[in-house]
């Protein structure tokens, strides 16, 4: 699985993940950023 994040237009994630489960830390970056909790994908 070719995981890509975008923000605003621009990578900030690419990563390629080969197990059928991962837990996935997502965070909003900039000045706003609230704490969020892992998502499990």
């Amino acid at each position: 699985l070719d995981v890509t994040i975008m923000y605003k237009g621009r990578t900030v994630l690419q990563e390629v993940v080969w197990r059928p489960s991962f837990v996935f830390l997502y965070g909003s970056p900039g000045p706003a950023t609230t704490a969020t909790e892992p998502q499990h994908v």
